[in-house]
């Protein structure tokens, strides 16, 4: 005689935090046939560090910001744009790059590229740099 296959769901309840602050799930497993539900709760923890090196070549580069936290590439990144240099950012809206030119000691008409929380960007420099950005870790979650 067969059995008909057990069939199990899953479900899961996640509230979302900062990176470095506790973060509490709630996790459901539950057998349609016996209809038990063991229901616990996962903690995550992190640190958000505080620092960054950017250390780059001449050329394109595809870099992201490591705190979470959303403002001008110049102020989240540490970043300090030289003439001749481009950053792009992409729009989801119409799944193409903006891009935003830096020259003759300011930005073009696109104005400062501003950066979501873990958005990544696009760099095209003429100039190989390397610079060290540093924020307060109590800005950004982390105990």
């Amino acid at each position: 005689m067969e059995t008909a296959p057990r069939y199990s769901t899953l479900s899961l309840r996640a509230i979302v935090q900062l990176p470095g602050v506790a973060t509490h799930m709630t996790l459901s497993l539950t057998d349609p046939f016996t209809n038990p539900t063991n229901a616990f709760e996962i903690m995550f923890t992190g640190l958000v560090r505080n620092q960054q090196i950017f250390s780059l070549e001449a050329g394109t580069s595809y870099l992201s910001a490591t705190a979470p936290m959303a403002g001008a590439i110049t102020s989240i990144t540490g970043y300090a744009p030289t003439n001749g240099d481009t950053v792009k950012l992409w729009k989801t809206s119409t799944s193409n790059f903006v891009s935003y030119a830096y020259s003759s000691g300011s930005w073009g008409t696109n104005g400062v590229p501003m950066l979501s929380v873990g958005q990544g960007f696009v760099l095209i420099s003429a100039n190989a740099r390397t610079w060290t950005n540093t924020w307060d870790t109590g800005v950004c979650g982390s105990p």
